[in-house]
């Protein structure tokens, strides 16, 4: 096995252990506790396991990129969730839209966009289970997750376009 494929191994199986063992950090068995912890770790490690494969595969032109949709997703979904009063199924405010799911799609859909599904497949499903234990946790409305997924979507697809247009500029204006 060459030396990227066993890296992708390693950071995939490492995701899906620590998605795994969550379950541990219940001190009972709960279904809906569990399915919540498992939502939350998932949408840490997905971030930080994209952050790891641009770093692992050195793809320092993408790194910038990354760094803006994320901030993009994160600024968005701030915004939008103290613009738009929506209440939280189990009681709470700032439902609308699901940061998690936000998260957890960029993470995805950026990782698909740049890598192909072999990346991408995988990290989808498991950002379709970060929104799924949104909703099954009395988080949000199926609403909130969809709109958080959009933004992930949409924030992958995006700064894409913008960092496309911004490198064509600076190497159409270079100054000899």
């Amino acid at each position: 096995m060459d030396r990227r494929r066993r890296i992708k191994c390693i950071l995939l199986g490492l995701c899906f252990a620590a998605v795994a063992l969550s379950p541990l950090r219940c001190s009972r068995w709960d279904s809906s506790r569990w399915i919540r912890n498992t939502g939350d770790m998932a949408e840490v490690i997905m971030p930080c396991l994209t952050t790891a494969v641009l770093l692992l595969r050195e793809d320092w032109v993408l790194f910038p990129h990354w760094l803006s949709a994320g901030a993009a997703t994160a600024l968005s979904v701030h915004l939008l969730k103290h613009a738009i009063p929506a209440r939280r199924p189990g009681g709470g405010r700032h439902s609308f839209p699901s940061g998690h799911t936000a998260t957890a799609f960029l993470s995805a859909c950026f990782l698909l966009r740049r890598y192909g599904p072999r990346w991408g497949v995988p990290m989808l499903l498991l950002a379709c289970f970060v929104g799924f234990s949104r909703v099954y946790s009395h988080s949000h409305y199926l609403r909130d997750v969809l709109a958080g997924a959009l933004i992930g979507f949409l924030w992958a697809h995006i700064s894409g376009f913008i960092w496309r247009k911004l490198s064509h500029y600076f190497k159409t204006h270079r100054k000899s």
